[in-house]
């Protein structure tokens, strides 16, 4: 069985070989025939039935609830990734706050190229107090 990407799309053809002792070209083809309707109501299925399952997110432990959920917030997921160790533990932390919020600041460091635009250095110093 192969997939093939042609112009009308991806084509699944299959050569089929047998036993000429166990089995007529008659029945070959009979068995073929059923093959490539089953296949046929597999694909119409599949394309109906729409919604992922736990499996379409191998990075993440969801149960089919939760995969429901994220479909309903986001209705073109198409990956789940799971939370970095920061994600993980700014709520914890924030918890531990005995008064009032905790701001808690992430640290960005970035590499910049070329020419900085005199303006926008200025106004760096600035913010930068």
């Amino acid at each position: 069985m192969l997939a093939e990407e042609t112009l009308d799309g991806t084509v699944l053809s299959a050569h089929w070989s047998w036993d000429r002792a166990k089995l007529t070209a008659v029945e070959v083809e009979r068995l073929g025939r059923a093959w490539c309707d089953v296949l046929s109501h597999l694909a119409v299925l599949t394309a109906d039935s729409g919604g992922h399952t736990p499996s379409d997110f191998p990075l993440v432990r969801l149960d089919q609830e939760q995969v429901e959920e994220v479909e309903a917030l986001y209705p073109t997921v198409v990956d789940v990734l799971p939370v970095t160790p920061l994600q993980q533990e700014l709520p914890r932390h924030t918890a531990r706050v005995k008064h009032g919020g905790d701001v808690y600041n992430v640290q960005v460091d970035l590499d910049l190229d070329g020419e900085v635009d005199p303006d926008i250095r200025a106004a760096g110093r600035t913010a930068a107090g």
